[in-house]
C-alpha cells in the first residue's frame, strides 16, 4: 500500500489514514522496514539509522519540516485572530511545508512592526526621530491592508460561542525601533498624519472578523447586540462587523427593534451599511 493508492481511496476514508500516517511521522520506530518509512515520508531514517540513534536524527535532520505549530501563549493566538484555523486538516492538506504558519505569521496585525532605521553621523536626533515615524508610517499602509488578507484566510473558522463577544484582532499602528526596542508611534506630532486615516481599516478589520463565522452558526439577535462596542472610537469596526453577517446572511435574524435603533442612534456608516442590505440582502 503507497501513497499513490491512498489518493484513489474516498477522502472521508483516506482522512484518518494520513491522520494516522502524519503521527507515525512525529514518532517514528528505529526499526521500521524501509517500505513503511516510504510510506510515511521519513526516508531518512533509513540513511541515518546506522550513524547515530533516533533521538539524535531526529535533532539533527528529522522530518524535514515541523507541522507543528510555532508553540505561542494563548493571549497571542487570541490577538491575531487566526487561533481557529485547524492545524491538524491544514496539516495535512500542505504536509511538505510550513505555508499555513508563514502565512499566519505575515497576516498579524496586532503586534507592533519593527522600525529598524539607522542613524547616520550627520542627521540629528530630533530628524532621527523624524525618520522612524515616516518609516512607521509607510509600514502602517501594509497593516491597515492585512484584515482583507486575514478574512480571505479565515473565512467560515469560527463557531461562536453565545456567551462570549467574537474576538477582533487590533490594529497596532506602533513600532519597536531596535536595538533598545523602543517604542515608536504616530501620535507625537512630528510628522504629518492623514486625519481619519483608520477608518476604513478599521471597517476592514470588522469585515474579517464578522467573515470568520461559519453560516451554520447558531447567531441571534441578542448576540449581535450584545457585540455592540461602548466606546464609540470601535463604531466602524462594528459597521464592518455588521456587513459581514449581512453578507453571511446572519443580519437577517435581527430583531425589528434593534433595526430601529441601529438606524436611529448609531453612527453613518453603520447606517448606510444597514441600508444597503436591507435593500438589496443578497448583493
Amino acid at each position: 500500500f503507497t501513497l499513490k493508492d491512498l489518493e484513489s481511496v474516498p477522502f472521508g476514508v483516506a482522512l484518518p489514514i494520513r491522520e494516522a500516517i502524519y503521527k507515525c511521522r512525529e514518532q517514528p520506530s528505529s526499526d521500521w522496514p524501509e517500505e513503511v518509512c516510504l510510506l510515511i515520508g521519513r526516508q531518512d531514517l533509513t540513511k541515518q539509522a546506522h550513524k547515530m540513534t533516533l533521538a539524535k536524527s531526529k535533532a539533527s535532520v528529522g522530518s524535514g519540516f515541523s507541522l507543528v505549530p510555532p508553540s505561542s501563549t494563548e493571549v497571542d493566538e487570541e490577538e491575531d485572530g487566526m487561533s481557529d484555523i485547524i492545524h491538524e486538516v491544514t496539516g495535512l492538506i500542505w504536509s511538505q511545508d510550513l505555508r499555513v504558519q508563514e502565512v499566519r505569521r505575515l497576516l498579524q496585525s496586532s503586534r507592533p512592526v519593527r522600525v529598524s532605521v539607522v542613524q547616520l553621523p550627520e542627521v540629528s536626533d530630533h530628524e532621527y526621530i523624524e525618520e522612524k515615524e515616516n518609516k512607521l508610517l509607510q509600514l502602517c499602509q501594509r497593516t491597515m491592508a492585512l484584515p482583507v488578507g486575514r478574512g480571505l484566510f479565515t473565512l467560515f473558522s469560527y463557531h461562536p460561542v453565545p456567551t462570549e463577544p467574537l474576538p477582533v484582532p487590533k490594529l497596532n499602528l506602533t513600532g519597536r525601533a531596535p536595538p533598545r526596542n523602543t517604542m515608536v508611534d504616530l501620535n507625537s506630532g512630528n510628522i504629518d498624519v492623514p486625519p481619519n486615516m483608520t477608518n476604513w481599516p478599521s471597517f476592514h478589520n470588522g469585515v474579517a472578523a464578522g467573515l470568520k463565522i461559519t453560516p451554520a452558526s447558531q447567531v441571534d439577535s441578542a448576540w449581535i447586540a450584545y457585540n455592540k462596542p461602548k466606546s464609540p472610537e470601535l463604531a466602524n469596526e462594528y459597521a464592518g462587523f455588521l456587513m459581514a453577517l449581512g453578507l453571511n446572511g446572519h443580519l437577517t435574524k435581527l430583531a425589528t427593534l434593534n433595526i430601529h435603533d441601529y438606524l436611529t442612534k448609531v453612527c453613518t456608516k453603520i447606517v448606510l451599511t444597514f441600508s444597503v442590505l436591507l435593500l438589496n440582502p443578497k448583493s
